[in-house]
């Protein structure tokens, strides 16, 4: 658990080298004339950013009538700032999976898209200047554009996320939650302890009422189906982790697991490597992923064959967490 490795690591310095030159305003960050919420992590990837984003925008549209998303088209072919409307056509492949995602689940909240995060929030302020709000999908360490309320989520499964990279799975050291205005623990294991983490207690210490813990519970599909066996397959930040979950349901039922990088297009290649491996497993064997990855391929071949994985959130204190939120978007 110790990340003192973190002071010989030359990645460690220049994250902290960076939010300095951010913070004493050597580099420029872009500040909106409208409340900025960024949802965040420490690691790369895995803690639940987008199923807690979603449960988020999904509690303040209850209030709001004009709340928007910014989120980066990661890995996709747009090159310019949009709004993903529901009828629209262009796909994940184009918008980037995430925001696409955002959007068919999220029906009547606009999700911008693009290649550049101020450059896309600068242009729906422009064309959509009704709205109340900004929610930063990874918003963290983008420094460029100024969050005012910084919501971080730590996956306590994995103390690799306080390393940094290239020794573990952090962007930064726990050094940069001096910025966060929020810590949201997830995937607590049942031995989690806080007094275990100094820099937990330190930063609850400094931020009072501002540590919530949330859990994020799969929607398994039926087991009716005795003789039922899956192909499991992913693109994630963390596949291995979402792979032990499913085998420590199913067990022998999962034939085979195939991981993907994150941000996974699959394309026609992937496609036919999956229906390679479906080919050979036994005849009514079926497939089995998450909602992000099952969407960006609804309309292929593949589609009727995959079961999804919905997650539902459970936050502990959500009224006191959502209330806090509320405040601060109405002052």
């Amino acid at each position: 658990m110790s990340n003192s490795i973190n002071f010989v690591n030359p990645f460690f310095w220049l994250t902290q080298l960076r939010r300095a030159l951010y913070s004493r305003s050597v580099f420029k960050s872009e500040k909106l004339d409208i409340p900025v919420i960024s949802i965040g992590n420490l690691s790369f990837g895995g803690t639940g950013k987008t199923p807690f984003l979603l449960w988020l925008a999904q509690e303040l549209e209850k209030k709001y009538d004009n709340i928007g998303i910014i989120s980066k088209s990661y890995k996709a072919s747009c090159k310019n700032p949009g709004l993903i409307f529901q009828e629209d056509s262009k796909g994940p492949s184009y918008w980037g999976d995430e925001p696409y995602f955002l959007s068919k689940k999220l029906k009547n909240i606009k999700v911008f898209a693009g290649p550049h995060k101020v450059k896309t929030a600068l242009w729906a302020l422009q064309n959509y200047p009704q709205l109340q709000c900004l929610l930063i999908d990874d918003g963290f360490q983008h420094l460029q554009l100024k969050s005012d309320l910084h919501i971080v989520l730590l996956d306590m499964s994995d103390t690799s996320m306080l390393r940094v990279f290239p020794f573990g799975r952090g962007r930064e050291g726990v050094e940069a939650l001096s910025a966060a205005n929020k810590i949201l623990l997830t995937k607590c294991p049942e031995t989690f302890r806080k007094e275990d983490y100094p820099f937990l207690k330190e930063w609850e210490m400094q931020h009072p009422k501002s540590l919530f813990e949330a859990q994020f519970t799969p929607q398994w599909p039926s087991l009716a189906l005795k003789d039922q066996k899956w192909i499991v397959f992913s693109g994630l930040a963390n596949n291995s982790a979402f792979f032990n979950q499913v085998q420590s349901t199913y067990g022998d039922r999962i034939w085979e697991t195939l991981s993907f990088s994150d941000h996974e297009p699959y394309t026609l290649k992937t496609q036919k490597e999956i229906e390679i491996v479906l080919k050979e497993a036994p005849s009514g064997c079926r497939l089995m992923t998450t909602e992000k990855d099952a969407i960006k391929l609804k309309m292929s071949t593949l589609g009727p064959l995959i079961d999804v994985i919905p997650l539902t959130v459970e936050v502990a204190r959500s009224e006191e967490l959502l209330c806090q939120i509320k405040s601060f978007i109405d002052q």
